[in-house]
């Protein structure tokens, strides 16, 4: 009885089982087999009229098909459909107000091209060093005006492949045709005999790199392949592909450091022409990309410099020079853990004698958390020679863990030489071989050399046609300036006299002799008496004095006050005659110098305008403050001075400026030395005796 009851309720669950899959299979077997066209085949005699039936059934499943898709887009009444549309209106707007910033770039001859993007309204561009390499001093540009124009080259990066150039005013070539840059009238002035001038440029706004993300949207603009006949820029859009990526220099040179990576179209003539993130505001510069082996075709992986790297270098840019990229002084390796620690150092660098050690464990560098050596490899990148950034590391000490931050001076990564052999790469021969490396010795010819063969006479002519390209014009000569061991010292000039003339502490000295008066750091009261001669400290408990022999590190110093006494002198002098008397060049912009142990304070992450020079042998460094309104001067913040004796450079800080009846003066004088605070001096009168 069991058993059969057992055989029932078997019978009964397998039953259910069965009415239960049957639909499954049904739905598999009527999704794996899409539908065809039927044919009659007793209707279709031969092929032909088989095909025929065939193509009338694949028309029908076509015409299905798209009714299918035109039913899934939005109707041109819906709101997506409105929406799409709206966005496409922003989205061209957005382009049409990019465009005019946009460079296109070509040497003299026109043998290559590239590209740039303007970032201020007097006219000067960005764009990468390999695009201004082989135009040399001067080069012509066109906008989206449809205009041609000249432009000078002001500064050199050829580590970061960075360059600054200027693009000069006047219209050399062509009509300006404001409806397709979409300017304005005013922008441009009829000079007579159909010559016209700009009035200003249309910059670029400046975005934060640091903010860019992995998936964001960006804009390409450029010159791909010298498209752009009439100037007007090839644009492609895509996404980050990547953040904060390093590739690697050939050698030291063309380095990209912290980068961003795109997957937008970025193709020969692309170079040095602008990224922007979906906000319009520019984010890099486009420069790397990565081609197929058999031709120059992009492939989908682009890098850009990153734009916040491009303003640390701008300011040094301006000054005219070719300026270096950074260097600790140190190298950094993994631990076991993987994190970056100092594995060598050199003694006499300003890392090791401010007390960085080896076996110390980078935490942040630059103000930016390092947890890998390839973070700290991308930011130190970032940064050019002779910046200040702060370091923080801890180091261990048997069970106890010490936890330090110090401020130091980044040295450069090539010698003077190495970066005048650059120079001469650049400029020094119009016809030195393209695939010679910056700074490499060219290949002298094998064998004996053949007599020169007879020119004929079109081709001599043509010569004659390409010799005078390479004469300067008249508006280049004017705002170009060759020195040794400069890219264009002209802008330097210009540098050098707007820091100065924004400060204004000349009248508070007086040629022959200058006193102040007030209390030292030890409360004592003092007056300093400052003569071309000599400079005397009268103190309560000593008198100190100092005669001035010309050169500084020639001449006993008095051990009391060391550099104390002959700093002043510097000062003085500097303030009394200007920076021209003692050939002081605009360095650029910088943090202030380590002054204290621990300071962070606003007044260290501000930058600072820099003068630099010699005076009595000692290599010297004003910074001064920028205005902060019109007509009110700029102050002296800090005077380094470095005797190059191997130890640390001594620094004068100025605070509490004031307007006086001697003219204006600082309230109080602070030096440091070897890091520390050695004088303090609270002045009460001074200026002129």
């Amino acid at each position: 009885m069991e058993k059969r009851v057992f055989r029932i309720f078997s019978i009964f669950f397998l039953l259910l089982a069965i009415w239960g899959i049957a639909p499954i299979f049904t739905v598999s077997e009527a999704s794996s087999n899409p539908p065809v066209p039927s044919v009659n085949l007793k209707e279709s005699a031969d092929g032909e009229n088989a095909a025929t039936k065939n193509e009338t059934g694949s028309a029908a499943h076509d015409e299905h098909t798209v009714k299918n898709e035109e039913e899934s887009l939005p109707r041109k009444n819906s709101r997506a459909f409105h929406y799409l549309k709206e966005e496409e209106r922003q989205q061209i707007d957005l382009l049409a107000q990019l465009t005019p910033s946009l460079v296109a770039i070509y040497p003299v001859d026109g043998s290559s091209c590239g590209s740039g993007v303007l970032i201020s309204d007097d006219g000067f561009a960005v764009t990468n060093f390999h695009v201004v390499q082989p135009c040399g001093v001067w080069m012509k540009c066109g906008l989206a005006d449809g205009c041609v124009y000249h432009a000078v080259v002001v500064g050199l990066d050829p580590v970061g492949d960075a360059a600054l150039i200027r693009i000069l005013p006047e219209v050399q070539a062509g009509r300006p045709n404001l409806e397709k840059s979409g300017e304005n009238e005013a922008v441009f002035e009829e000079t007579g005999e159909g010559k016209w001038v700009r009035r200003g440029f249309t910059p670029a706004k400046f975005g934060d790199s640091n903010q860019v993300r992995q998936g964001d949207r960006i804009w390409v603009l450029g010159n791909p392949f010298s498209f752009e006949e009439d100037f007007t820029p090839s644009v492609s859009s895509g996404i980050v592909s990547g953040t904060h990526r390093y590739q690697y220099p050939a050698e030291t040179f063309l380095e990209y450091a912290d980068c961003i990576q795109v997957d937008a179209s970025v193709n020969p003539g692309n170079s040095g022409g602008p990224l922007f993130n979906a906000a319009g505001e520019l984010i890099g510069i486009n420069g790397r990309c990565s081609f197929e082996k058999r031709g120059r075709i992009n492939v989908g992986a682009g890098y850009a410099i990153s734009i916040n790297q491009i303003r640390y270098f701008l300011s040094h840019l301006r000054s005219g020079r070719v300026v270096d990229h950074a260097t600790l002084g140190a190298t950094v390796s993994s631990d076991e853990l993987g994190r970056p620690v100092v594995d060598e150092i050199l003694e006499d660098s300003e890392a090791a004698l401010r007390g960085l050690e080896i076996g110390d464990r980078i935490l942040a560098f630059g103000g930016r958390s390092i947890q890998t050596v390839n973070e700290f490899k991308n930011v130190l990148g970032i940064f050019p020679k002779g910046w200040i950034v702060p370091i923080e590391f801890v180091r261990k000490i048997g069970s106890r863990v010490e936890n330090h931050r110090i401020t130091v001076r980044l040295s450069g990564v090539h010698s003077t030489p190495e970066l005048q052999a650059v120079l001469k790469h650049t400029f020094g021969n119009d016809m030195a071989d393209p695939n010679q490396k910056p700074g490499e010795t060219p290949l002298k010819p094998e064998g004996n050399p053949l007599p020169n063969p007879p020119i004929p006479e079109d081709f001599r002519q043509m010569m004659e046609l390409f010799k005078d390209l390479k004469k300067i014009p008249p508006e280049i000569a004017a705002v170009y300036e060759s020195r040794e061991g400069w890219v264009n010292f002209y802008f330097n000039r210009l540098e050098t006299k707007r820091v100065w003339e924004n400060h204004s502490s000349r009248s508070a000295f007086h040629e022959n002799s200058s006193i102040f008066r007030g209390t030292n750091l030890g409360g004592q009261r003092f007056e300093l008496e400052m003569t071309p001669e000599k400079t005397l400290l009268k103190q309560e408990n000593m008198d100190i004095l100092w005669e001035n022999q010309g050169d500084f590190t020639r001449q006993s110093l008095p051990p009391e006050s060391r550099l104390l006494l002959p700093g002043l002198t510097i000062w003085k002098e500097f303030c009394e005659k200007g920076p021209e008397a003692f050939e002081f060049t605009y360095f650029g912009e910088s943090p202030l110098p380590f002054t204290s142990e621990n300071s962070d304070t606003e007044e260290t992450r501000m930058l600072f305008d820099v003068l630099e020079g010699n005076v009595g042998g000692v290599n010297t460094r004003f910074f001064f403050t920028k205005p902060t309104e019109p007509g009110k001067p700029s102050e002296i913040r800090q005077m380094e001075l470095d005797i190059l004796d191997g130890g640390l450079p001594w620094e004068f800080k100025f605070t509490r400026w004031h307007q006086t009846s001697q003219g204006f003066l600082p309230g109080k004088v602070e030096i440091f030395a070897d890091g520390k605070i050695f004088e303090c001096f609270q002045l009460e009168t001074g200026g002129r005796k």
